[in-house]
């Protein structure tokens, strides 16, 4: 499987035509809109097995070749495993960042694996439980506005921000909903262009635009 660890540089990776390079390709870009995004984004399961898969697989070349060579190919490797666990901490981080607002929402919730899904449901358990120990209990109950329902304390992500994307492929007229009064722009392949979030979510979902 000599392909699957010939990963040289991010350039030559997307580049490859093989199913690795396109795997690695897929990883940096969807782990960029991950970090770049107010909000979650869909969890690519196929994705993470499939890199995983990579993963393993060119780290035992890695170890058999041995030598230089195989310390030049673990380098790689490390990098690959960095960006994958990095993918994953920007999603915990954000389910920690707006913990009720990710259950509440049910568009939101549907975007989390099951691990994630758990993991926000226990977070979720354990703030209330340190609100109501460390402050809550010490309130009389008449002035307890949270009870049993934290819909008050809900922080959702800012969609109004501004962002930068690169246009994937041609797509024409576009009006931007964010300002109806304007009229249609023209978005054009590899285009760079600022505008909010709001505008541009279905466009990311589509896989028509990048972020930046």
């Amino acid at each position: 499987m000599d392909e699957e660890v010939s990963y040289g540089s991010e350039e030559g990776v997307s580049q490859e035509q093989d199913g690795p390079g396109v795997t690695l390709s897929r990883l940096r870009r969807i782990w960029m809109n991950e970090r770049l995004s107010p909000e979650l984004l869909a969890f690519d399961t196929q994705l993470v097995e499939d890199s995983t898969r990579l993963l393993a697989s060119a780290e035992a070349r890695a170890k058999a070749v041995g030598s230089w060579i195989g310390d030049v190919l673990q380098l790689e490797v490390d990098r690959v495993r960095f960006m994958l666990c990095e993918y994953l901490r920007t999603r915990l981080r954000k389910i920690q960042k707006f913990p009720f607002w990710t259950l509440s929402d049910r568009d939101t919730s549907e975007r989390l694996s099951e691990s994630e899904l758990v993991f926000a449901g226990e977070y979720v358990d354990l703030v209330a439980e340190h609100l109501d120990h460390s402050f809550l209990s010490q309130v009389p109950e008449r002035h307890r506005v949270l009870g049993d329902d934290l819909s008050v304390m809900i922080n959702a992500p800012r969609l109004d921000s501004h962002i930068f994307i690169k246009v994937l492929q041609d797509i024409g007229p576009f009006q931007d909903v964010t300002l109806p009064e304007s009229g249609p722009i023209l978005l054009v392949q590899d285009d760079q262009i600022l505008m909010r979030y709001r505008a541009i979510q279905g466009l990311l979902r589509q896989n028509r635009v990048q972020l930046l």
